[in-house]
C-alpha cells in the first residue's frame, strides 16, 4: 500500500456492478462531510426490501454520522447508509452526485454512483483498480482502518457479525468491505498486514463466497511472497 504499486490484475480496469462495495465511496463521502458527531433523525422506511442487510435502525431514532459509517462499514447496513445520505445530502440521489464528485477527485475513472447502498441499478459500477485504490486511500485513515478490523457492530442491544468473515480467517488481516448482489455476485476488496507491509487486494463477481475469499486469499498469498 505505502508505494502504490500494483503487483498483478486481470481485467482491473473493467467496469463492473460492486454491491457493497460503493459504500467504500459513500464512507469517502461521509468523511468529507465533516462533522461525524453531529446527529442525525432516522426517517420512516430506511428499509424497503426485507432481505436488505440492516443493523436495525428504528423510525426517529437519533445516531450520529459517525456511527451510521461504522454500520455501514462493519455490516453493510442499507439503513445506516440511506440515512446519512439523507442527513448529509437530502436523499441518496444528492449524495451520490457527491459520491461521483469524490470519485473524480481521487481520480477513479471507472466508478460511478447511483445510490448509495450497492443495489443494483443501472449506471452503478466500479473497477478491481479503482476499489483498491479508494482501500488504499480509506486506509490511510486512522479512524477508517479501525473502524474495518472490527469483527462486529452492536445496536439497541443486538451485536450483528461484519460481513467480512477473512478478519477472523487469515492472518494479519485487518479490512476491508464485502459486497453481493445478483449482478456483482461475491466482492470483496481485503487489506492484510504482515511484517510493516500491507497488501490490499480486490475481488469482483465470484460465483460463491468461498470463491471470493479463496481469490482474496490466494492473492494475498502470491502478494506476501513478492519482494
Amino acid at each position: 500500500m505505502r508505494s502504490g504499486q500494483f503487483l498483478t490484475g486481470a481485467e482491473q480496469d473493467t467496469p463492473l456492478a460492486v454491491g457493497s462495495l460503493i459504500k467504500l465511496l459513500a464512507a469517502q463521502t461521509a468523511y468529507a462531510a465533516g462533522d461525524p458527531v453531529k446527529v442525525a433523525v432516522a426517517p420512516p422506511g430506511l428499509i424497503v426490501d426485507p432481505e436488505e442487510s440492516r443493523i436495525g435502525i428504528g423510525d426517529g431514532q437519533e445516531l450520529s454520522r459517525d456511527l451510521l459509517v461504522r454500520a455501514m462499514l462493519i455490516v453493510s447496513a442499507n439503513d445506516a447508509a440511506r440515512m446519512l445520505a439523507i442527513d448529509i445530502a437530502g436523499g441518496e440521489a444528492q449524495f451520490a452526485e457527491l459520491m461521483n464528485q469524490q470519485a473524480a477527485g481521487l481520480g477513479l475513472p471507472n466508478t460511478h454512483a447511483v445510490n448509495v447502498t450497492g443495489l443494483d441499478q443501472d449506471g452503478e459500477y466500479s473497477s478491481a483498480a479503482d476499489l483498491s485504490r479508494l482501500g488504499a486511500y480509506l486506509m490511510g485513515n486512522q479512524t477508517f482502518q479501525l473502524t474495518v478490523k472490527r469483527t462486529s457492530a452492536s445496536l439497541n442491544g443486538k451485536t450483528i457479525p461484519s460481513t467480512n468473515d477473512l478478519l477472523e480467517k487469515y492472518p494479519g488481516a485487518d479490512g476491508i468491505k464485502t459486497g453481493h448482489t445478483t449482478n456483482a455476485g461475491w466482492c470483496i476488496t481485503a487489506s492484510a498486514l504482515r511484517d510493516g507491509r500491507r497488501i490490499i487486494v480486490t475481488v469482483l463477481g465470484a460465483p460463491t463466497e468461498e470463491a471470493r475469499d479463496a481469490g482474496a486469499t490466494a492473492l494475498l498469498d502470491w502478494a506476501f511472497q513478492q519482494p
